[in-house]
């Protein structure tokens, strides 16, 4: 496929719609795109990927400059599988994990405790039923295992990110539904086992898309929902206390859509959340980033690189003065569409762009950023050639700049 299109408002397709919709139905891993492109440009999907092969890297955790891991899905024409892949200090290299669909499975999030507790998640479906089901892997050191995970919704149940802060308290959240309806989903692991917790619904179309855990007492998950009102999607914030999560009130820029994508906290007072809102009245998307100061949620000014389309997906806080957000923005340029990997750093005192590799004339998108400390630094997506074949993509930040670094399925 090529680039997303630029059409008017009234083609526009939200991605919370868009992302309901896929994970509520048998989808293409190709990458969804409507007529004007959703949020994020590419849709993670977990279905076989038609005549042209699909690599893509949806996450990365970062230890040290010599153990990171990375997660996402290789899809051909006859299935997909989830991937793996760990950096050693000199290259990529892909890891064995299992595959408890014989057709579709997918890793959408990771989070590496220590070089021996390391959480992967995602969804798989079921050869049987054909139901969508949640995954969830473990790196114990040596290999990857699968550990059993919750699976509530009738016809679909999806992780979409994982954040843990010891070896006895990790999360998962995301979705789950009944083929009419998706309702938050989120599930704890105390050590012993992945269980199921309550989290507020403000309505009956709603999806969890990132989580970031301090201590047992302090998560934060964020996402997005339907206005039952306007009809428009406004983002959600949530907190757990250590004894329940509640809904928390934060800037909702609309009055079209708003949506958050991922969250990361240096403390209990500097937490940072990220994602995009649309305006009808210039018909685009902006970057939205929002701050908590451990009193409330603030809008911060962000830079947009594209007055049309620009999204950041991912963000990463190593401290006060030090904090990553990356993502997409879309261009139009002679009649050609274009989409350009998005790199935006926190100094302290405000947002600014800092360049980054673009390998692909056609698209280039990035989906999360992890980083060990200010030289040392992984954002991953995926680049689209001419002919709509994808392959992963990883790029590093060593302190003075980012370049790109093979990965295992880039087409070079």
């Amino acid at each position: 496929m090529g680039g997303p299109g630029l059409g008017g408002p009234a083609l526009r397709v939200s991605v919370l719609a868009a992302t309901l919709t896929l994970t509520l139905a048998v989808r293409t891993e190709q990458p969804v795109r409507a007529a004007t492109p959703p949020r994020p440009f590419t849709t993670p999907s977990s279905a076989p990927g038609g005549d042209r092969p699909a690599n893509h890297i949806w996450d990365v955790s970062a230890l040290s400059p010599t153990d990171a891991w990375a997660v996402g899905s290789r899809s051909t024409r006859d299935g997909t599988i989830a991937t793996t892949f760990h950096w050693a200090g000199a290259r990529w290299a892909k890891v064995t994990a299992p595959q408890p669909s014989q057709t579709q499975n997918t890793l959408q999030s990771v989070d590496a405790v220590t070089p021996s507790d390391v959480w992967a998640v995602g969804s798989y479906v079921d050869d049987t039923t054909g139901v969508v089901k949640t995954l969830v892997l473990h790196w114990d050191g040596a290999a990857w295992s699968q550990v059993p995970s919750p699976s509530r919704g009738s016809q679909v149940s999806v992780l979409w990110s994982v954040g843990a802060d010891s070896p006895t308290d990790a999360w998962a959240v995301g979705n789950e539904g009944n083929g009419r309806h998706s309702f938050g989903f989120v599930l704890h692991w105390d050590g012993r086992r992945w269980a199921k917790v309550s989290v507020p619904n403000p309505s009956a179309a709603v999806t969890l898309r990132g989580v970031t855990a301090l201590s047992p007492t302090d998560v934060w998950a964020v996402g997005g929902f339907q206005n039952t009102g306007t009809f428009a999607f406004d983002s959600l914030i949530l907190h757990w206390n250590g004894t329940a999560w509640t809904e928390v009130e934060h800037p909702n820029p609309g009055p079209m859509d708003t949506y958050l994508w991922d969250a990361s906290a240096v403390s209990a007072a500097d937490v940072w959340a990220v994602g995009d809102f649309y305006t009808r009245a210039r018909g685009n998307d902006h970057t939205l980033v929002l701050h908590w100061n451990g009193t409330r949620w603030a809008k911060v000014r962000s830079p947009n690189p594209s007055q049309r389309l620009s999204s950041l997906q991912a963000v990463d806080a190593l401290s006060p003065s030090d904090v990553w957000a990356v993502g997409s923005a879309g261009f139009v340029a002679d009649h050609t569409e274009s989409v350009r990997t998005v790199t935006l750093h926190w100094d302290g005192a405000s947002w600014s762009q800092v360049p980054a590799p673009d390998p692909s004339a056609v698209d280039n998108e990035l989906f999360a950023v992890s980083a060990t400390s200010s030289q040392d630094a992984w954002a991953v997506g995926y680049e689209q050639n001419v002919r709509g074949i994808d392959a992963t993509l990883a790029m590093h930040w060593d302190g003075a700049s980012w370049s790109q670094v093979v990965t295992p399925n880039a087409r070079r």
